[in-house]
């Protein structure tokens, strides 16, 4: 069953990958949120191993990006509150199976998915457009906490790699502060 899923996730996340580079979101949302024959239940298939707490690293690799490009699609849609919990889910699933001692690879697969891998960096992006999604809703004090939180762990991470990531987090908590007067801190940050 874990190699017909791997398989499965695989061949979505090459369709909404193209569908992305197409900047056709609207197809990735039908996709994703449409759960029927004819998409052979795939909601379920994803509500269902996300439930899961120990998953094969390939197909945890290939969910979780499925559901970013799901989130990055709600946020182009303006469904700001849907990406926003779909981008916490992939942090919490990150978390989850991150500390996964279920890790051997699946048989003879392992070297065509080693690409695809979902790894800090993507975890702190998505953390970081859940932050973006709370600060465009207008809930400041939270996407301020966000913001701390993924600053300080990108700090303690040293996460230096993606330094765009890192100067964009310090500029949109830098904004969140100029929004509630806190003029130190956002010079801070700025």
């Amino acid at each position: 069953m874990s190699e017909f899923l791997l398989l499965r996730f695989y061949n979505v996340y090459l369709l909404v990958t193209i569908y992305k580079l197409d900047d056709d979101f609207k197809k990735i949302l039908k996709l994703l949120d449409t759960n029927n024959k004819s998409t052979m239940n795939l909601v379920d298939q994803l509500n269902h191993v996300a439930h899961k707490t120990r998953v094969k690293k390939e197909l945890s690799y290939y969910v979780l990006h499925i559901l970013t490009l799901k989130a990055t699609a709600q946020y182009k849609h303006d469904t700001l509150q849907k990406a926003q919990q779909t981008y916490l889910q992939v942090s919490y699933l990150y978390e989850r199976w991150r500390t996964n001692k279920y890790q051997e690879p699946l048989a003879q697969m392992s070297e065509v998915h080693q690409k695809n891998i979902f790894g800090t960096e993507e975890y702190i992006q998505a953390r970081a457009m859940c932050a973006e999604c709370l600060q465009t809703m207008g809930n400041i004090h939270d996407a301020i906490e966000h913001y701390e939180l993924i600053k300080r762990d990108m700090e303690t991470l040293i996460i230096f790699e993606d330094s765009v990531l890192y100067i964009n987090v310090c500029n949109q908590l830098g904004n969140c502060y100029y929004k509630i007067n806190d003029l130190d801190r956002a010079l801070e940050n700025l």
